[in-house]
């Protein structure tokens, strides 16, 4: 008779960690426990091990002893219908005895979470010259398209309906590609709208308008400005303050420039009293603003000694007079010097970027200027950028909806461009994202056999010339593949329902009483503890249990791998289960076994 080796795992969901001196017998529902079987004094123990702080220590784990990963048991009953015969299931769930020096490998995954795959498509100011029709080709592949259609889906779209006026050389590429965008997918108003088009029915199910959401407007600065030390600048970038996730946003500023830096050249006057931020008038005109305290040499009606620039105001010039305001009216400073820089006065959006909400603030970047702090008003909603590049260099770009661009929209229309090609060039893209939504069922009618998905929608856009053929010379394309989530809540469930199989406990499927006996057997207590939706970061961690009774009289071992999930937005649980992990790495060091807890997020 031969004796092999086996490979086990087993599926933990922590949703606490237990403190100090806790029994097994004492974990709550979803509680998460390293157990030592003795304390440092050699007395039986068997209760958790606080796994907390920067430092973790070892002294309740001594060498030679055994540990133990526990958990609480979801079931809020302990027997099925008092029968005792079907018993134990509040019982906590527990490793195999780990011994330390049998330690292998200890990991955790990473918390990616899902995004959509992009398609962009981009066309120059001379790419549809009139009398051409332009044609797009937009691909979906992968998992969902094969099992919605048992095949890959296309759709080719043109610019056949839109004419030129006399004298019109090109078309506006915005126009271009919007009208192709939306022959292909549609251009989103409701179906109530007489100008609603639904686009190809074979790619829309997988096919969405992209949103960028560009800062289209950024919000009223004050009359005094907004941060200091600014100079005119042009395409100044900006960076988002959290919780923005914005990228790219552009901007041209005007500075509050010319303000007094130092006065010089005091004509006394007469009939003044020393006096704090005393308004003045300049000479000649232009500057306003700047304000002087003042110093006499005795009590009212003498001539001002001392003037001290408070404000700086703005527009002034070297040499102006500013006559100070009350007595007699005939006391002056002359402007000695002014400041190069300012706050930002106002602020022109060059480029949207992506990525932002309303409310978000950024912040100018200019070397020399700083808190220059502005609030974001409007965002753009729409899958159609266009750029204006002027013959002075001076480049624009705005998002509009695909209706907005083809003109169909309630608002915000786009005008084309009648010389698109001219003084000012119009060049445009289009951006499309993978929407497929799958079909999901609720717990009561849960199945391990429902398929969910795991790949997310591949989409290919590319430009074609008249015969159908790639178009290489004008259009460019790129495309960004999408990712799912690293553990869906999908996966974890199905992972405690197989866990949950080993140890006895039953999970009734397929059957027409299944949810009745579901809810007998507490089976929907088991699916309540899980998220389906949600993204779970997972730990892991191998050891092997060595046989050394073996009548083949061959050494072998036993394998098993543990699995403790996490929610990935639980950040204090996270950073506590990787204290108990490194716990585990210490103690497993401390018993001359050194593994290392692998941090870097590993995919399992």
């Amino acid at each position: 008779m031969a004796y092999f080796n086996h490979a086990f795992n087993k599926t933990f969901l922590a949703t606490s960690i237990a403190g100090a001196d806790v029994a097994t017998s004492a974990l709550t529902t979803g509680q998460f426990a390293l157990v030592s079987e003795q304390n440092a004094t050699g007395t039986k123990h068997w209760q958790s091990v606080l796994a907390a702080g920067a430092a973790p220590v070892v002294a309740d784990l001594p060498k030679g002893t055994h540990g133990y990963l526990v958990q609480g048991s979801v079931y809020t009953k302990d027997t099925i219908g008092n029968n005792p015969g079907h018993g134990g299931y509040k019982e906590s769930v527990k490793s195999k005895g780990i011994n330390p020096r049998y330690i292998t490998e200890m990991w955790k995954s990473s918390c990616s979470v899902a995004s959509n795959a992009t398609a962009k498509l981009c066309l120059a100011a001379d790419c549809a010259p009139c009398g051409k029709t332009q044609f797009m080709r937009i691909d979906v592949k992968g998992s969902p398209a094969l099992r919605f259609l048992n095949h890959n889906a296309y759709a080719i779209a043109d610019s056949a309906n839109i004419c030129c006026i006399d004298g019109q050389e090109y078309l506006d590429a915005g126009l271009v590609i919007a009208t192709m965008a939306e022959m292909a997918i549609g251009n989103g108003l409701m179906k109530s709208n007489l100008k609603y088009v639904a686009g190809d029915p074979l790619i829309t199910p997988f096919v969405g308008e992209g949103d960028p959401d560009g800062a289209k407007t950024l919000s009223a600065i004050a009359a005094g400005g907004v941060g200091s030390g600014y100079a005119l600048g042009t395409s100044l970038a900006t960076v988002a303050t959290a919780p923005s996730k914005g990228t790219g946003l552009t901007v041209q500023i005007t500075a509050i420039a010319a303000a007094v830096a130092t006065v010089g050249s005091l004509v006394g006057g007469t009939g003044y009293t020393a006096a704090v931020g005393v308004a003045t008038s300049a000479s000649p005109a232009g500057g306003t603003g700047a304000t002087i305290t003042t110093l006499t040499s005795g009590g009212a009606g003498t001539p001002v000694t001392t003037a001290t620039l408070v404000a700086g105001g703005a527009g002034y010039s070297v040499g102006d007079v500013l006559t100070i305001t009350g007595g007699g009216g005939n006391a002056t400073v002359t402007v000695a010097t002014i400041a190069a820089t300012g706050a930002i006065k106002t602020v022109t959006v060059l480029d949207e970027g992506a990525g932002y909400a309303a409310a978000d603030t950024v912040t100018v970047t200019q070397t020399g200027g700083s808190a220059g702090v502005l609030t974001v008003a409007t965002v753009s909603e729409g899958a159609v950028e266009i750029t204006l590049t002027t013959a002075a260099g001076v480049v624009t770009t705005e998002y509009y909806s695909i209706a907005q661009a083809v003109g169909k929209a309630a608002s915000g229309n786009y005008v084309p461009s009648t010389d698109p090609n001219g003084t000012t060039k119009v060049s445009a893209c289009v951006t499309f994202k993978g929407a497929y939504v799958d079909t999901e069922f609720g717990n009561c009618s849960f199945d391990t056999r429902d398929h969910y998905n795991a790949e997310p929608v591949e989409i290919i856009v590319s430009s074609l010339d008249e015969t159908g053929n790639p178009c290489n010379d004008c259009g460019v394309a790129s495309r960004t593949p999408g990712s799912m989530q690293q553990t869906q809540g999908e996966r974890v469930i199905r992972e405690l329902i197989m866990s949950e199989r080993y140890r006895q406990s039953p999970y009734n499927q397929g059957n027409a009483s299944s949810a009745r006996i579901r809810e007998i057997e507490m089976s929907d207590e088991l699916l309540a503890s899980v998220t389906r939706s949600s993204t779970y970061l997972g730990y892991y961690f191998k050891h092997s249990v060595p046989r050394f009774n073996n009548p083949s009289g061959v050494f072998d071992n036993d394998q098993y791998v543990y699995k403790v999930y996490v929610k990935c937005d639980d950040a204090a649980l996270i950073t506590a289960m990787d204290n108990m992990f490194t716990t585990l790495s210490l103690w497993s060091d401390a018993n001359f076994n050194p593994v290392p807890f692998n941090t870097t997020g590993i995919d399992a």
